[in-house]
């Protein structure tokens, strides 16, 4: 190529690169929180400064403002990974500003596009489809609004020779447990019977969203007793147990959500039959032993 022709191409780059729209920036109130997990992970200046390319604008929810993923994979030495893989967020718009919509550990991702809305599925780690950590496992999750302005990322049909999960199963809230008040109680309930037994309690991991059971479209939610914690100085962090707390299945209704069930803590299953959710409990530590299916019935889930 001629000298002449080479740098009338770069001149040309040059012009077209200029003219290009700006590659969308994180919004502000994500950037911050984001910087907060990091600074929280003692993240030096450098791990910072290098937080820029964890931030991905995609269309998962529809919404015109666009949704952002924050994959902490791509932080340096793995400083937000453990051995269910590494952070995964996806920050969403709503009424009030981005919220933190969606977040789990994963050991991988992808955002499949057919027939309908985009889906988030996810690699995870074996024992949460009932095996080891070396066995394949693939969730997947649709997004469902809310008539509140919100919505939710929920578990869906994960297709291939599972089409189902065992729990611990759905994320937990990610700061939306207090829009579910009842859930709400349920924790605040757990926090003080830890705090007066002397104890700091974390429940984060115990409330929980579910696919939609009773087909009105909207999550059923769950307080999950034994991923419950009350830590007490000189002893290690131990499940909720009884009589301090139980397990509630939580239904949505035209009245928000109610408790529609509760008892012992409990492991769970969810399959997909057709598409619609199908969700078994049984005791716990015993692979889903005598597991019974959750029915509703006279307009109540239940496993009785």
């Amino acid at each position: 190529m001629a000298r002449a022709d080479f740098a009338a191409g770069i001149t040309a780059l040059i012009g077209w690169l200029a003219a290009a729209p700006a590659m969308a920036q994180p919004p502000a109130e994500v950037t911050a929180a984001v910087e907060r997990q990091l600074e929280d992970s003692e993240a030096d200046d450098l791990d910072l400064g290098q937080a820029r390319r964890l931030y991905s604008n995609v269309d998962l929810t529809g919404q015109e403002a666009g949704d952002w993923i924050v994959d902490f994979a791509r932080m340096p030495a793995a400083m937000m990974c453990g051995t269910g893989g590494c952070t995964l967020q996806i920050y969403v718009a709503g009424p009030d500003g981005y919220r933190l919509a969606f977040d789990r550990q994963v050991l991988g991702y992808k955002i499949e596009r057919g027939e309908g809305a985009p889906r988030l599925v996810t690699a995870e780690h074996g024992v949460h489809c009932g095996g080891t950590g070396s066995d394949e496992c693939r969730y997947a999750y649709g997004w469902v609004a809310g008539a509140d302005g919100r919505g939710w990322f929920l578990p869906a049909d994960p297709g291939g020779p599972r089409h189902g999960y065992s729990g611990p199963l759905a994320q937990p809230l990610p700061g939306a447990d207090r829009a579910i008040t009842a859930l709400a109680a349920m924790a605040d309930a757990y926090i003080a019977q830890c705090k007066a037994d002397g104890g700091a309690a974390e429940t984060g991991e115990a409330l929980a969203l579910l696919p939609d059971l009773n087909d009105d479209g909207l999550p059923e939610a769950l307080f999950d007793a034994a991923r419950a914690m009350c830590a007490r100085a000189g002893a290690a962090a131990a499940p909720c147990a009884e009589p301090a707390c139980q397990s509630a299945l939580l239904a949505s209704g035209p009245e928000g959500w109610v408790v529609d069930w509760r008892g012992p803590p409990f492991d769970y299953a969810i399959r997909f039959d057709g598409g619609k959710a199908v969700m078994s409990v049984a005791a716990p530590d015993c692979g889903m032993c005598d597991a019974r299916a959750v029915r509703l019935a006279e307009g109540r889930l239940s496993p009785d």
